[in-house]
């Protein structure tokens, strides 16, 4: 699920309980200088962050249901937060 500010991942954990996590996928506004970043830049950003929620989710979701397909360099996927 996304909003304005961050992705939020709703997955079930190992004993059946449902939990949300934003941590890690917040988007950002600003470049590492501090300058608003360009339109270019946020959906690179927001597509970055997508497919680090999914193979959070991935990683974490002990639910029955099929894993979701996730692209990119393996590196940057697993530089998401583990809850």
């Amino acid at each position: 699920m996304y909003s304005r500010e961050a992705w939020l991942v709703t997955y079930e954990d190992s004993e059946g309980v449902t939990r949300t996590s934003s941590r890690g996928f917040a988007l950002s506004k600003e470049d590492f200088l501090g300058n608003v970043m360009t339109s270019e830049q946020v959906q690179a950003d927001m597509m970055l962050k997508k497919m680090k929620a999914i193979a959070f989710w991935n990683r974490n979701d002990k639910s029955d249901r099929p894993r979701l397909p996730v692209s990119g360099h393996p590196d940057e996927l697993e530089a998401a937060p583990v809850a």
